[in-house]
């Protein structure tokens, strides 16, 4: 009966292990593309169609291939509740990926804006929460992106 325990055990182990393993890799796939441009033009198609999409560009660094832009939500407000909005930062890196190729990596991060002062001294501040891991975030950022960049009538005349 022991062994049958064993067996068991070692089985269901097996499974949980698996299946984090394969949520995990799912995860971090979603927050990587390698797309057919030659990195020096994706770094240029990116920043444009960020700043189009009404992204706030905080950092642009072409040598290295980094891209810093910030936006902002607002929450509905809520009875009692001390939260007003939230701000994403996305760090996006482009790296060349072959001869005509790049490879950009994303990251999200949240910050949750809170009220903190009473009604005649309004304060407001910025509560760091996390790297986003949701793909479903990383997958809209993608859709968006490539959607400004593919749609010949966003481009400027």
């Amino acid at each position: 009966m022991k062994f049958a325990n064993s067996s068991f055990f070692t089985l269901i182990t097996l499974c949980i292990l698996t299946f984090s393993t394969i949520t995990a890799s799912a995860q971090q796939a979603s927050r990587s593309k390698v797309i057919d441009l030659a990195a020096d033009s994706a770094f240029d198609q990116i920043a444009s169609s960020l700043h189009k999409n009404g992204y706030f560009l905080a950092n642009l660094d072409r040598a290295s291939g980094f891209i810093q832009v910030q936006i902002v939500t607002k929450y509905t407000k809520k009875m009692l509740s001390a939260k007003s909005g939230a701000r994403r930062t996305l760090n996006f890196l482009v790296k060349p990926n072959g001869k005509a190729k790049a490879q950009i990596n994303l990251n999200i991060f949240l910050e949750e804006r809170f009220f903190g002062g009473d009604i005649h001294n309004r304060s407001y501040y910025y509560a760091e929460k996390e790297l986003l891991e949701d793909p479903t975030e990383y997958q809209r950022v993608w859709e968006e992106l490539a959607k400004s960049m593919d749609d010949p009538t966003s481009e400027e005349t």
